[in-house]
C-alpha cells in the first residue's frame, strides 16, 4: 500500500515561504465572517446521512461543545489512518520534548541520522523542527511514496533546510527513527503508555500497528490503525488544551505551537508541525473554516478535524485496503464539511 495526498496539495499548490520561521499571519487578506455557534437540527442530520450514504464513509463522529451530536458507522473499528499518523507522532514529540528526551533544534548530523544514498553535509544541517514542518530540504527517496511524490520531489540540495515546504515522507519517516533513537521506545509503545492508556482509548491495539520498510531508505513508514471513537477522544482532549480529568496529557503550549501554519499550502490552508492548519479561512475545498482549526489527514479521507472556535471535533474514516480501491476525494469531504458547518437551516 502506498500513501497519497490530494493532487491539489502536492503537485499544483506546493506554496512555500522561504525562511519562514514563525506562524503565518492573515496580513491584509479579508477573512470570512463566522457565526459564534453552529446550529443543529434533525434536518441537518438527515442531509448529512443522505450525503454520506452516497460516499464511502465507514465511520463519522461529530462532537459539538463536548456533546456527541452525530454518529454513523462502526465507531470502534480500527481503520488504517494513513498520513493522519503524522499528527499523532507530532503529539508524541510534544510530550517527549517537554520531558527533555528530545531537542527539536538538534541537527541530523548531531543525531547521527543518515540514509542509504548518503546525506550531504548541507542536508545534515536540517533540524528536528524542520522535519516536523516538512521543510528539511532532504529529498532522499523514502518509504511509502506515491509515483506522484517521486515525480514531484525536488532535486537533492535544490533547497536548503527551511527554504521550501514539500510534503515529504522522508521527513516523517526519519522523525520516527529520531523519536525511537532519542527515547528508547517504539512510537507505538510510547503512544500506548503516554496517550492511549491515560485517555482510556478502548480500541487502540499495539499488535495491529506496523512498520513498513522499503529498499530505498533506512527509515520505515508506520501504519497506524485507530477507531473513530478513539480519534474523537483525542480531538476532545486537544480542544481542552491537552487536559484530561485534571491531568495534563499533552502540553498545551505544544498544541498551540504545533497547529499554527508555518507554510502556505494554497486552497488547503497551511501546515504546522505535521498538522494541517486553517489559514485565511482556507482548509478544505468548498468551505470556509475559522483560523485556529487544525486537522490530521490520510489517504481516502481519514480525517480528524478540530475547530476550537466552535468547540467541535469531526472524525471521518473510510476503508482503504488496496491502492486499487475506490477512494473518497478531499473535494467530497469538503462538501460534507460544508453541510456539517452550515450556519442556519
Amino acid at each position: 500500500m502506498r500513501e497519497s495526498l490530494v493532487v491539489l496539495v502536492l503537485y499544483l499548490l506546493p506554496a512555500s515561504l522561504p525562511g519562514q520561521v514563525s506562524p503565518l499571519l492573515p496580513g491584509s487578506i479579508r477573512l470570512p465572517e463566522f457565526a459564534d455557534t453552529i446550529t443543529w437540527s434533525e434536518n441537518k442530520a438527515e442531509k448529512i446521512r443522505s450525503f454520506i450514504d452516497s460516499q464511502l464513509t465507514g465511520a463519522l463522529l461529530i462532537y459539538d461543545d463536548d456533546k456527541l451530536v452525530f454518529e454513523s458507522g462502526d465507531l470502534h473499528k480500527p481503520f488504517h489512518i494513513f498520513s493522519a499518523r503524522k499528527s499523532l507522532l507530532s503529539l508524541l514529540y510534544g510530550i517527549y520534548i517537554d520531558k527533555g528526551s528530545i531537542d527539536p533544534y538538534k541537527t541530523l548530523s548531531e543525531l547521527g541520522i543518515n540514509d542509504k544514498q548518503g546525506l550531504t553535509s548541507g542536508e545534515r544541517n536540517a533540524r528536528v523542527i524542520d522535519l516536523l514542518r516538512s521543510r528539511s530540504g532532504v529529498y532522499h527517496p523514502a518509504s511509502f511514496e506515491t509515483p506522484g511524490m517521486q515525480k514531484n520531489r525536488p532535486m537533492r540540495e535544490e533547497f536548503r533546510q527551511d527554504e521550501h515546504w514539500y510534503y515529504n515522507n522522508w521527513d516523517f519517516n526519519a522523525l520516527t527513527t529520531i523519536f525511537e533513537q532519542s527515547t528508547g521506545l517504539s512510537v507505538f509503545e510510547a503512544f500506548r503508555t503516554s496517550i492511549a492508556e491515560p485517555l482510556g482509548l478502548t480500541d487502540y491495539d499495539t499488535s495491529l500497528q506496523r512498520y513498513h520498510f522499503e529498499e530505498v531508505s533506512l527509515h520505515p513508514a508506520t501504519l497506524w490503525y485507530l477507531s473513530a471513537y478513539d480519534l474523537g477522544k483525542i480531538g476532545e482532549v486537544l480542544l481542552n488544551k491537552g487536559l484530561y480529568e485534571g491531568t495534563q496529557i499533552i502540553p498545551a503550549s505544544w498544541i498551540n505551537e504545533s497547529t499554527q501554519p508555518y507554510s502556505n499550502c494554497g486552497i488547503l490552508g497551511g501546515y504546522g508541525y505535521c498538522w494541517w492548519s486553517a489559514l485565511n479561512g482556507l482548509h478544505y475545498p468548498f468551505v470556509n473554516i475559522p483560523d485556529g482549526t487544525f486537522s490530521a489527514r490520510g489517504t481516502g479521507e481519514q480525517n480528524l478535524v478540530v475547530i476550537p472556535k466552535w468547540q467541535m471535533v469531526i472524525v471521518h474514516l473510510t476503508e482503504v485496503t488496496s491502492p486499487d480501491d475506490e477512494m473518497m476525494h478531499v473535494t467530497d469531504f469538503g462538501r460534507l464539511l460544508k453541510i456539517i458547518l452550515e450556519q442556519s437551516w
